[in-house]
């Protein structure tokens, strides 16, 4: 990808799969650049950069070819294994990964989308930790898996999967603390198992996963539309 040619959204993606070593190539100059290093210092659409300061640290800018769920792309920096005190340039002010942690803390609100946030509170917060929002609600990682675990798949961005993605990260992360699930952390393992018998059910006789995600069968004819 090019920092010229691809948008902040596009460049967050490939962070997932490459992590901190994903590089991006300038058109320019044909000069390779570190995806982490231009996301955090310079990515910006029509000379905004993505990140903007705000009352609790900073925030996301949000629209076409920039962040598309609420605490996504600081999702991907959880992916990526980007530590909290990882440096964020905007202007001539440092900031760093921990600031976006504490505006997702503060803008939280019961009823939001709530895959992302999962995954970056569940990454960058004790799982026992609570807070208090901007406007004085009481909320802990719990409450974040507890939305998700209630949340109907198939009414969910792309089918649901990252409805499920979320559970799955946030579980696995508790499995490694705890010995056995309990409360609302067995209800995500026992929604989790429940999907994934479904998905099983629903894949088609070439192997190929349902084009419908979980909503039902499906085989679709563009390959670009097929789960394999």
């Amino acid at each position: 990808l090019s920092p010229e040619q691809h948008t902040p959204w596009q460049i967050a993606h490939g962070m997932i799969a490459f992590g901190q070593e994903f590089r991006l190539r300038r058109t320019s100059d044909k000069e390779y650049v570190n995806a982490v290093d231009f996301f955090c210092n310079q990515a910006a659409v029509n000379g905004n950069r993505i990140f903007q300061p705000s009352s609790f640290g900073l925030e996301t800018l949000s629209g076409g070819g920039l962040e598309g769920h609420p605490d996504q792309f600081l999702a991907i920096f959880a992916q990526s294994d980007l530590a909290s005190d990882h440096p964020i340039r905007v202007g001539d002010q440092d900031y760093a990964v921990a600031d976006l942690v504490e505006q997702a803390k503060m803008s939280y609100y019961a009823g939001q989308e709530a895959s992302w946030t999962l995954i970056s509170l569940s990454t960058y917060l004790p799982l026992e930790a609570t807070w208090e929002n901007s406007t004085g609600q009481q909320f802990g990682i719990e409450d974040l898996v507890r939305a998700e675990v209630s949340a109907e798949p198939t009414t969910g961005a792309c089918g649901g999967t990252h409805n499920l993605f979320a559970l799955a990260y946030a579980l696995k992360r508790a499995q490694a603390v705890r010995q056995q699930a309990t409360g609302v952390w067995k209800e995500a393992e026992e929604k989790l198992a429940r999907y994934q018998q479904r998905t099983r059910a629903l894949q088609n006789g070439d192997g190929s996963f349902s084009s419908n995600y979980f909503e039902g069968p499906g085989s679709a004819i563009d390959e670009t539309e097929q789960i394999e």
